[in-house]
């Protein structure tokens, strides 16, 4: 049985490419004219999407078409709870269609499981599908600038420097700053190793589908299946949802409450429930799915044109626009 509970989403503003004419290709904004090498290529992609992002958010007078999908199909979500193994990977496939949330799938994997092969069947081939990782995407330029050139037995870095600047990306000093839950360092932690393994599933995900997978960078618009990055805790807390006591292998009755508290936003069937409860990883993908509607609904914190050409090489976070740090449950 499903409790069917309506939302106040907005309509998803879905701008084609083709309404925009935003391919490389087909259109070009002034600073991106010229390629002349590789390195430069991608300074001048930085540019092109810095571009894309300011005509996105000064709402510029492009033609409102919108994707048939958005009012007769329901559009496909894909969350991944990443991690080393897939035995101990979060798998959940949901259904978005005039602002509800809707979860079909929620499982964790199993050993041996060709992860890639398995998720590329979620895919279909005539519409296009988000991703959202729990997963950091990419390393903080500082540290891989530095190591480049580091020597053993040298200082890595200013010598007396904390090592922030090395170890934390842009984008986690920012969800910081907004929920007050610091992101597990991609430079320093265990985390890097999910990283890892996120970028393989991506790269093989590419490769098994034909699909190219590029990261979304444009909140609101959906032109193909595209991924994003996602953290739980900051989708959790933007809601007033605590983000804490959840993962332990015996909380499952805080994954039941957590589960509840959630149902005002998604429509999840009573026979995933049990999976749901028994642990978190595929909880934490159906949290993804949240964080990918908030995502085409546009209500997430985006990087500025400063932020974004690094953002490019690091990865961001995609979460919930004003989140607050006062929980309700």
């Amino acid at each position: 049985m499903i409790i069917k509970i309506k939302t106040h989403r907005p309509t998803l503003p879905f701008v084609s490419v083709a309404t925009i004419s935003v391919h490389f290709q087909i259109f070009k904004p002034p600073e991106c004219q010229t390629r002349t090498g590789p390195q430069d290529l991608v300074k001048k992609e930085a540019m092109w999407r810095s571009f894309v992002l300011r005509m996105s958010s000064k709402q510029t007078n492009l033609p409102p078409t919108r994707h048939s999908m958005t009012t007769k199909n329901p559009i496909t979500l894909i969350g991944i709870d990443c991690a080393t193994q897939p035995q101990k990977t979060g798998l959940a496939l949901g259904q978005y269609k005039e602002g509800e949330l809707t979860v079909s799938q929620a499982y964790t994997g199993k050993k041996g499981m060709e992860l890639a092969k398995h998720v590329s069947k979620w895919i279909p081939d005539n519409a296009p599908v988000l991703i959202a990782l729990d997963a950091p995407l990419g390393w903080p330029v500082p540290l891989t600038t530095v190591l480049q050139h580091h020597q053993a037995g040298l200082a890595l870095g200013e010598r007396h420097s904390k090592g922030d600047e090395l170890f934390q990306r842009t984008t986690d000093r920012v969800i910081w700053q907004y929920t007050k839950k610091r992101p597990l360092d991609v430079g320093a932690d265990r985390i890097a190793r999910t990283a890892h393994s996120a970028l393989a599933f991506l790269d093989g995900l590419r490769e098994v589908t034909q699909l190219t997978i590029p990261l979304a960078w444009i909140p609101g618009t959906l032109s193909e299946t595209s991924a994003i990055e996602v953290y739980p805790a900051a989708t959790l807390i933007s809601r007033g949802h605590s983000a804490s006591g959840y993962k332990a292998k015996d909380a499952t009755q805080r994954r039941q409450e957590l589960i509840q508290a959630l149902s005002t936003e998604i429509l999840i069937p009573e026979e995933l429930h049990a999976a749901l409860v028994e642990v978190d990883h595929p909880l934490d993908a159906v949290i993804c799915l949240l964080a990918a509607a908030d995502f085409l609904d546009g209500e997430v914190i985006a990087p500025t044109e400063e932020q974004l050409e690094r953002a490019l090489y690091e990865g961001w976070i995609w979460a919930r626009r004003n989140p607050t740090i006062h929980t309700k449950s």
